[in-house]
């Protein structure tokens, strides 16, 4: 029987995760993405200011040894990741990719 936890997170990609591209310029690997609403603000008096990345959930199974630097594409927007991944998750399962425009 699969793990509770594997399976779980692979309904949230299957039902909530949207198509994207790990490296198209070279193995084009299908992927399924979460997109992060960014919600990094920063206040200096009344300046407020927002990170320009995008952060995506990956499972950690389709990132493989893909890291900083690679690129992603998603509906025609090409981005790289520009930090090693983070995972926010005990079991490993999936990672957070911060990206930037390419």
């Amino acid at each position: 029987m699969a793990d509770p936890f594997v399976r779980a997170v692979d309904a949230a990609f299957g039902r909530l995760g949207i198509d994207g591209i790990l490296d198209p310029e070279g193995a084009a690997l299908a992927v399924r993405l979460l997109p992060i609403l960014p919600d990094d603000t920063v206040e200096f008096g009344k300046l407020t200011l927002q990170s320009e990345t995008v952060q995506y959930e990956i499972r950690r199974s389709e990132l493989g040894a893909y890291g900083k630097g690679a690129v992603i594409e998603v509906a025609g927007d090409r981005r790289r990741i520009q930090a090693l991944p983070r995972s926010g998750d005990a079991r490993r399962l999936k990672a957070t990719l911060n990206t930037v425009a390419v």
